[in-house]
């Protein structure tokens, strides 16, 4: 379509998927668990019936399902990537069980309701990301008191008009300038903002460090650039105008063989 293009560049050791959108504050949207869960796609009956398990396992299947329910147009193209956090299936107490421990943020965004709240004076804060009213990310997250993050939680939703947050870390870049330089490898997940309208995904095949991660985002030239949650999770599908469902381009594996469960994904939409 006209309001959304994008096209993917494999380089062996990772993806690059370039995309460009006529009004990115309102076609970057998040795909989470409450909203899987909640009130758009199952109700707390069929819940029960199945015994309050997890049963949406991927980012591809969440997706499909919001295409289903129309929540997603069918001709709409869209890229969609695993971003922050995943399912903690010991319980089901929404919205905590939801996220693990490591992606822990006292602030959670999801279509301008705050679903996580974590006032914890002291507590060093995992770096949270949302995109503001023009269209640009902005990155959160210092070590502050509580006070001081209602706050910073009033200012990201009043001031900034931030709709919805993602929590990982670190950030990886800004202005063309690295900003991490640790040997940790895994495989990767980032986005990098170009310009107003042009972003990058980059989701690896191979394990990069956060050295080489930040460094490719360096020069790359990224506005801002930020790491998703990876490893594991890593999840990238896509689904051209005019087709019903997506296709995985990579889906990583998890102990049991299958593609990991997680809390919330990023996707990118037409309008």
């Amino acid at each position: 379509g006209d309001t959304i293009k994008y096209y993917i560049v494999n380089t062996g050791d990772y993806y690059l998927t370039y995309i460009w959108m006529m009004d990115p504050y309102n076609q970057i949207k998040k795909i989470d668990a409450n909203t899987a869960y909640y009130g758009k796609i199952m109700t707390d009956d069929e819940l029960a019936s199945l015994g309050k398990k997890s049963v949406i396992k991927t980012v591809g299947e969440m997706l499909n399902l919001y295409i289903k329910n129309s929540m997603i147009s069918v001709n709409d193209a869209l890229v969609g990537f695993n971003a922050s956090g995943f399912y903690n299936n010991g319980g089901f107490t929404p919205p905590d069980s939801y996220y693990h421990n490591r992606s822990d943020s006292y602030f959670v965004l999801n279509d301008g309701i705050v679903t996580r709240n974590h006032l914890t004076d002291g507590k060093e804060l995992r770096d949270i990301v949302g995109i503001d009213s023009n269209g640009d990310f902005r990155v959160f997250g210092t070590k502050i008191n509580s006070n001081e993050r209602k706050e910073l939680a009033e200012k990201i939703i009043n001031e900034y008009k931030v709709k919805n947050t993602w929590s990982f870390h670190p950030t990886l870049a800004r202005n063309g300038v690295a900003y991490d330089n640790r040997t940790t490898s895994a495989k990767r997940q980032a986005i990098c903002q170009m310009d107003s309208n042009n972003y990058i995904m980059l989701t690896s095949i191979k394990n990069l460090s956060f050295s080489k991660l930040s460094n490719i985002m360096a020069d790359l030239k990224c506005k801002v650039a930020f790491n998703f949650d990876g490893g594991g999770s890593t999840s990238f599908f896509y689904k051209k105008k005019g087709e019903t469902s997506v296709s995985k381009v990579i889906c990583q594996n998890n102990n049991s063989g299958g593609c990991r469960s997680i809390a919330e994904g990023i996707y990118f939409i037409g309008r």
